[in-house]
């Protein structure tokens, strides 16, 4: 009985220092793997305000629209080198009024509905 006794005391003491290491190195490997999502993810911000689609001349603004000269490029990072970039005088941004949907009907036309 005295053998079962000392394997137990031998396990638990070892044990401690493994657990120890492995919940470290789990921690540790975390850390790691966040800050390089997050490191990642700067450089792929970065690289997308290269795009200089908000700057130009052919940009309207409005989502259904983006570019006249190459609608699929507007906004993507494809559109870091184009080389039909005009600067514009005046940047446009979006702003609520492109995103308006005007009515079909007249004002007219819909008070004599109610």
């Amino acid at each position: 009985m005295l053998i079962p006794t000392i394997l137990l005391q031998v396990t638990h003491s070892t044990a401690h220092p493994v657990y120890s290491v492995c919940a470290s190195s789990l921690v540790i490997g975390i850390m790691g793997l966040t800050w390089r999502a997050f490191r990642e993810g700067w450089t792929h911000l970065k690289r997308l305000h290269r795009v200089p689609c908000s700057r130009c001349a052919y940009f309207t603004g409005d989502y259904r629209l983006k570019c006249t000269v190459h609608p699929s490029l507007a906004l993507t990072e494809d559109a870091i080198g184009c080389h039909d970039f005009e600067q514009a005088s005046h940047p446009t941004t979006p702003s609520c009024s492109n995103y308006i949907v005007h009515c079909k009907f007249s004002e007219k036309s819909i008070r004599g509905v109610f």
